[in-house]
C-alpha cells in the first residue's frame, strides 16, 4: 500500500478505477472504507501539526461527506471521483 495522498491525481484516479473494477462487492466496500480511513488518519496527522489550516479542515469534511454519500448508496465511483476532484492540496 502506497500513501494515497502522495500519489499524483492521475495515479489516484487509476487506483480508484482499479479498486472499483473488482467484482467482489464486499471486498470493494472494505477497500473503500479502509482508503477513506487512511486518508482521514493522514489528514488528522496534518491537522495536529497545523490546527488552524482551513485547507486540511476542508479536506477532512470532504472525506467525511464522501463516506456519508457512499453509505447512502450514491455511486461509489461518483463519490470517490468527486472527492479527488474537490480535495485541495
Amino acid at each position: 500500500y502506497t500513501n494515497f495522498m502522495i500519489l499524483s491525481k492521475s495515479k489516484q484516479f487509476l487506483y480508484i478505477n482499479e479498486l472499483l473494477s473488482n467484482k467482489n462487492a464486499f471486498e470493494v466496500n472494505n477497500k473503500i472504507t479502509q482508503l477513506l480511513k487512511d486518508i482521514l488518519i493522514e489528514l488528522e496527522g496534518q491537522l495536529r501539526k497545523n490546527p488552524f489550516d482551513k485547507t486540511i479542515q476542508y479536506n477532512i469534511a470532504l472525506v467525511e461527506q464522501t463516506s456519508i454519500m457512499i453509505t447512502a448508496n450514491t455511486s461509489k465511483r461518483l463519490a470517490l471521483e468527486n472527492l479527488l476532484i474537490n480535495m485541495k492540496s
